[in-house]
């Protein structure tokens, strides 16, 4: 959410979607899910804001994924003229390549960002000047490198091409490497990333990511606190690896307590790859959640204003996953509703 959801929730989430598990789930035969989409609109005084979101998945006959893509769209318009202020659209697109052992070799992704801004609106991007107008192409390519059927290195290169009313430019960034050691039997031991002159050393015990003096994680793999000089984040699941609660402490002070509830029925996010042959970090690919379930209920409260709600009522299919959702957030008295649709392909 724009404006009701928490920044800093969305922090500490957003640093779950890679991490290194032991365990993998076993992904259903038929079943497979190819996408969703969603529509909310915000009202507030002066303005509407809307969303609109679209995705889509495709596997091969080995249940391999080889295409995903995403579309958002946030327009915000003048309540009363309509005259619209900002139209902004994002397409995120996958595409994976695969040798004839199954071992993902290439992994190329596309950014497309559109940006409309009205008489008054005006977007920042990077180090540039404000603009109205821009168009922000960003290509990405990972390779993998394997041996004796593990993953040894991985390169990334990437290339920005951002062009407003004011800029046109094409920035090239640092090459990324990665270099992966195993124990004896396989089991990972260190993954060396470089990026330019910097290198960053991940250590794992057992096959799992092991603590540093900044994260924690449990005996799953999952971060459990994320730590700095001043600031503390402390995450708490459930047997299924559903968060239950996210609490954030700035100097020694609770900002925010956020509990969450869960159906039992499966979430479709696990039925899309989320590690791949060979390699032992997840990579999870326009994945919202992490746990094994569905979300029903959130609610943060903060020292310092109205606690922010979240409520979601689903209808389930034949073999138990969500078909559509209706959510509602609510804080301070505004009401937002948001609709998805899940589609699925063989699900009966």
């Amino acid at each position: 959410m724009r404006l009701l959801r928490s920044t800093l929730t969305f922090i500490v989430v957003s640093g779950l979607s890679i991490s290194c598990s032991k365990d993998e789930n076993t992904t259903p035969k038929l079943c497979r899910y190819i996408g969703q989409s969603y529509k909310m609109e915000q009202t507030s005084p002066g303005d509407i804001f809307s969303e609109t979101y679209v995705s889509d998945f495709k596997q091969d006959d080995e249940g391999k994924l080889i295409e995903a893509s995403a579309t958002r769209r946030t327009i915000n318009r003048e309540m009363y003229t309509e005259l619209v202020n900002s139209d902004v659209t994002e397409t995120k697109s996958y595409i994976l390549k695969y040798n004839e052992q199954g071992f993902l070799t290439e992994m190329a992704i596309t950014t497309l960002t559109l940006q409309e801004g009205g008489k008054t609106a005006s977007f920042l991007y990077a180090n540039y000047p404000p603009y109205r107008h821009g168009k922000i192409v960003a290509k990405e390519v990972n390779t993998f490198q394997y041996e004796s059927d593990l993953v040894r290195s991985a390169t990334r290169t990437s290339v920005v091409d951002f062009r407003s009313e004011r800029n046109l430019d094409v920035k090239v960034n640092p090459e990324a490497k990665k270099e992966y050691i195993y124990e004896t039997g396989g089991v990972i031991k260190t993954i060396t990333e470089t990026i330019g002159n910097s290198s960053s050393v991940t250590q794992f015990e057992n096959g799992v990511k092991a603590s540093t003096p900044t994260n924690k994680y449990d005996e799953k793999g999952q971060l459990v606190q994320t730590s700095s000089p001043d600031s503390e984040y402390n995450l708490k699941y459930d047997a299924n690896g559903n968060i239950l609660s996210v609490e954030a402490i700035y100097q020694s002070k609770q900002q925010f307590l956020e509990t969450r509830t869960h159906d039992s029925n499966p979430n479709p996010d696990k039925l899309l790859p989320q590690k791949f042959k060979g390699i032992p970090e997840e990579m999870r690919i326009l994945q919202f959640t992490d746990g094994s379930n569905n979300l029903v209920s959130s609610k943060s409260v903060y020292p310092d204003r109205p606690p922010y709600e979240e409520k979601t009522v689903y209808t389930y299919n034949s073999t138990g996953y969500p078909a559509t959702a209706v959510t509602t957030f609510t804080q301070s008295g505004t009401l937002i509703t948001k609709t998805t649709t899940y589609n699925y392909q063989d699900c009966q």
